[in-house]
């Protein structure tokens, strides 16, 4: 959707949010001069929530990728955009007709509008690509490699958005694990968290038993953040079979070797792994 749209699509709920809260005050019976008096006014807020809207930029952002700070960015501008209107409502005409509790049901109403349609957007186009996966599992299931991510964090929804973007076809994500035991059973998008990284080999036997076999473990957190077992899991998991272990961190370059690790590597040439383990029994 372009961006004049999707500008389009929130000043069409601006435009019809006062009279839905009219309705709403006047338990949904209509009179007519309170249609009248309301006119005005949905035609101000029109025009201020068109300049607030395009100086905030709400239209710009991707409503398939919608997350709580693009809420919080609709919720300061629906904000600033009716205490405009207000204000330059009263000043030209008193307010008068419009009822002080309309802005206040208004609000509501059209955060609501313009955040639900933004999640409604993201939950379709999850729908559509979980949809085209298993489609793609159906009829060439060689071709697909099963993913585990180990860890619940930015980095975690970082890949399971570029895998959306760039290999929904070809990369099933079969489930996450969250060292929050509370999560377990909740769905991050349309993926389920499965366990802890601790239960690691019991989540890679249940799904055996279901026929999914692992292809790669991607791990969404730093090494020293897992606890032991976690660790050792996955280090044994790296060094006694055939899954790839993707440690993000690592992979984005955003851990640095400290001068002991540098000179090691400088003398003799380490696996990662091996200096994991060796950080790892030191500490």
């Amino acid at each position: 959707m372009r961006h004049y749209q999707r500008l389009a699509t929130d000043l069409g709920w601006v435009a019809l949010s006062p009279f839905l809260a009219l309705l709403i005050r006047d338990n949904f019976v209509l009179y007519p001069p309170h249609l009248e008096a309301i006119i005005p006014y949905a035609a101000i807020a029109v025009v201020v929530s068109t300049i607030v809207f395009v100086i905030a930029g709400a239209h710009k952002t991707l409503w398939q990728y919608a997350s709580l700070p693009d809420a919080l960015r609709i919720m300061a501008a629906v904000t600033v955009a009716l205490l405009l209107t207000l204000f330059v409502s009263f000043a030209a005409s008193r307010l008068e007709g419009v009822a002080r509790s309309i802005p206040v049901i208004q609000w509501f109403l059209l955060v609501s509008a313009l955040v639900g349609t933004r999640l409604a957007v993201r939950m379709w186009h999850e729908r559509a690509r979980r949809n085209a996966r298993h489609d793609r599992l159906a009829t060439d299931d060689g071709a697909v490699q099963h993913v585990l991510i180990v860890g619940l964090s930015h980095l975690t929804e970082l890949y399971l958005q570029s895998v959306a973007e760039y290999a929904p076809k070809t990369v099933d994500i079969v489930g996450i694990l969250s060292e929050q035991r509370e999560l377990r059973g909740r769905l991050l998008g349309l993926h389920k968290v499965l366990g802890t990284p601790e239960e690691l080999l019991q989540v890679m036997d249940r799904l055996e038993v279901h026929g999914i076999i692992l292809n790669r473990i991607v791990v969404a957190q730093p090494f020293d953040q897992l606890s032991r077992r976690a660790g050792e899991a996955l280090l044994g998991v790296e060094h006694a079979s055939g899954i790839k272990v993707d440690w993000m961190v690592e992979l984005l370059g955003l851990v640095g070797r400290g001068p002991e690790e540098e000179h090691a590597l400088s003398s003799r040439p380490q696996s990662p792994m091996r200096c994991r383990r060796r950080w790892r029994h030191g500490n």
